[in-house]
C-alpha cells in the first residue's frame, strides 16, 4: 500500500486549498471501515481537513460518526497521509544536502 504525492511546492496546511492538492495514489480506497462504518477515501478526508485544518481528537472522531465512518478507519487515512507527506519531504530534504555537498567541492 501506497501514495505517490507530486509537490512542485510546498504550502502551510493552514493556507492549503482544494485545488491545490495535486498528487497521484496508488493506495486502494475502502469501503469497509471495521466497526462502526464504512471507511472514508483519502478525498473525504482531505477535503474536511481543508475546512477544518487544525481539529481536536473529538472533532474527528465527531465528523466521522456522523459521515457513518469508523472512527479508527479515518484515523488510518490520516496516517497514511502524513506518513506519505512526511517520507515526501525527508525525500526533497536529502536532495537539497546533496546539492549542498556538491557547492562545497
Amino acid at each position: 500500500m501506497g501514495i505517490k504525492i507530486r509537490a512542485q511546492e510546498i504550502i502551510p496546511m493552514d493556507e492549503l486549498e482544494m485545488d491545490d492538492v495535486d498528487f497521484e495514489m496508488d493506495m486502494e480506497d475502502s469501503d469497509e471501515g471495521g466497526e462502526g462504518g464504512k471507511a472514508p477515501t483519502k478525498d473525504e478526508v482531505l477535503e474536511w481537513f481543508l475546512d477544518n485544518p487544525k481539529p481536536s481528537d473529538e472533532e474527528v472522531h465527531a465528523w466521522a460518526e456522523d459521515m457513518g465512518f469508523a472512527p479508527e478507519s479515518v484515523e488510518e487515512v490520516v496516517y497514511g497521509l502524513v506518513g506519505e507527506y512526511a517520507k515526501k519531504l525527508d525525500s526533497e530534504g536529502e536532495g537539497e544536502e546533496e546539492e549542498s555537498e556538491e557547492d562545497e567541492d
